[in-house]
């Protein structure tokens, strides 16, 4: 499995903030984002609700889960509505 779903009580403004080896954001997707592939990346959806396609495999996601996407995996996100989201990178 390539993306692991949990539950989350985070709740905040939107912010970005980045470190030597990790880049954290929160904002809102208004529209469909596609990667082929990227870092190993931690998701949580603070409002709203979205659908994560990783490698295949579809998760539904709403307010308060989240989801650790593996390195390398094709990832696509598609919100149902705006949804804001907490976003952690690893910065390869």
């Amino acid at each position: 499995m390539s993306a692991q779903i949990s539950q989350s009580t985070l709740g905040t403004d939107p912010f970005a903030t980045e470190g030597q080896e990790l880049a954290g954001t929160m904002d809102w997707i208004m529209s469909e984002e596609r990667s082929l592939s990227g870092p190993e990346e931690m998701i949580a959806v603070l409002e709203g609700a979205l659908r994560l396609v990783c490698d295949g495999e579809t998760h539904e996601l709403e307010t308060g889960q989240g989801a650790l996407i593996a390195e390398g995996s094709v990832r696509r996100l598609s919100p149902r509505g705006p949804a804001l989201v907490y976003r952690v990178r690893y910065k390869a």
